[in-house]
């Protein structure tokens, strides 16, 4: 618990696979997929198990980009039985963050979340399944939003900010401990 560092290497450079537009209620945004490379470490238990989860192996994130001039980032990481751009632009001030305050904001889908889920419904398999996916499933997020807060920055080179709502919000503090770029 004082070092959480070992548990969570430094993940490569994100390269995206794909970057396509899309719709919800009213806002136009970016869809970006790339693969996640994580792996749960060698001998660790529930790995193949984690492995096996196939969906999971593909990030997703939505991206409100302003054209023109470059802008600070906000990264919104969603909670528990989110990760669809309509229960994510609704359980944050998406429109507000973007349009009023003049940001870019990304939402990156936590592991077993949205299209990366493996049940019927949203985050099955997070405190539903069992407790070793739990860690997996944070390490995976860790890894997986550090790859995009670097990415943002070599893209950018703006400030790049995090703000998590419940399950996104304990994923933050986290993150918060392990990258040191972080503006807010």
């Amino acid at each position: 618990l004082d070092a959480p560092a070992p548990s969570h290497l430094d993940p490569p450079p994100l390269e995206p696979l794909e970057m396509r537009p899309a719709q919800s209620r009213g806002l136009r945004y970016q869809h970006l997929a790339f693969s996640s490379g994580y792996e749960p470490h060698e001998g660790e238990p529930g790995r193949e198990r984690w492995l096996g989860y196939e969906r999971n192996r593909t990030a997703h994130a939505w991206l409100l980009q302003h054209p023109g001039r470059p802008r600070p980032w906000l990264v919104c990481v969603h909670g528990y039985r989110m990760g669809f751009p309509l229960a994510d632009f609704l359980g944050f001030p998406a429109a507000w963050f973007h349009h009023e305050l003049g940001l870019n904001v990304i939402f990156p889908v936590l592991p077993l979340h949205g299209p990366r889920k493996i049940g019927v419904r949203t985050g099955d398999g997070f405190l539903s399944g069992d407790y070793v996916d739990t860690i997996h499933l944070q390490t995976q997020a860790v890894w997986d939003i550090r790859r995009v807060v670097r990415w943002l920055h070599v893209e950018e080179e703006q400030p790049v900010g995090v703000y998590g709502l419940s399950l996104g919000g304990y994923t933050v503090t986290l993150l918060a401990s392990l990258e040191d770029e972080l503006a807010c």
